[in-house]
């Protein structure tokens, strides 16, 4: 699992059900083949459904640093996350 309280906790001022998805779970495994995966949630797709402007600005920050993430560990960032990086960057 992973997360950050802090971050969870201004999502949850406005609605404490984002709890059922914070933090995000995750697995790393190893395939028959030999290769890493990294499975994680999509931060803005969990939290989407509560329809509050708040969490959604919360949930695309996190999407945000998601693809950073992904970035720094110099991995492919999906292209839903690279969307988003892009729409951001483009404000």
């Amino acid at each position: 699992m992973v997360g950050n309280n802090v971050i969870a906790e201004t999502m949850f001022r406005h609605d404490p059900g984002i709890m059922l998805y914070a933090p995000l779970r995750t697995a790393i495994y190893e395939s028959a083949d030999g290769a890493v995966h990294l499975s994680i949630d999509q931060p803005s797709t969990r939290f989407a459904s509560f329809g509050d402007p708040r969490i959604t600005e919360v949930e695309m920050r996190l999407d945000n640093k998601l693809a950073d993430l992904l970035r720094l560990l110099g991995t492919t960032v999906p292209p839903e996350l690279d969307t988003i990086r892009t729409s951001e960057t483009s404000r």
